[in-house]
């Protein structure tokens, strides 16, 4: 099953949580000459099995951390650890409110993908073809996806 957002690193790694995603990015942008492929290797992947369900789950322990190329003062320490905070708490709890709300009717799903394809301009650089089935079919996973949340 494909998970948004996804970003394919180096041909062959492919990167589908968002706040691994961004740990990873802002990673990167400290490092001194390292590559991506050397940060991707930062955040190594712990693999376990759901009692209840029997599937494989992949998490990444360290998702919320920045790696930084230097050591940090006392308040940048700080300022570190609330933000890892509040990442989590965002994927935690925020994001179960905010989907329901935001999808709460298929018109609105509609919308919202819609306004999604306008303010990324993907008329620009996306084929008709894919736009409109982005946009639907993004569509009925957020509507279902909101309906699942709710409950």
């Amino acid at each position: 099953m494909l998970q948004l957002p996804t970003v394919i690193a180096e041909a062959d790694r492919k990167l589908s949580d968002s706040s691994l995603i961004i740990s990873i990015l802002a990673s990167y942008l400290t490092q001194n000459g390292g590559s991506l492929g050397d940060v991707i290797e930062l955040y190594p992947e712990q693999r376990t099995i759901a009692m209840e369900t029997g599937k494989e789950i992949i998490s990444h322990p360290n998702m919320y951390e920045i790696m930084r190329a230097r050591d940090l003062s006392k308040k940048q320490q700080e300022d570190a650890r609330i933000e890892q905070k509040w990442r989590k708490w965002v994927d935690e709890h925020f994001i179960h409110l905010i989907v329901p709300n935001v999808y709460r009717s298929w018109n609105e799903c509609i919308q919202m993908f819609r306004w999604f394809g306008e303010a990324g301009q993907w008329d620009k650089v996306v084929p008709a073809w894919e736009r409109y089935t982005t946009i639907y079919l993004g569509s009925v996973a957020m509507y279902f996806l909101s309906k699942k949340l709710r409950k």
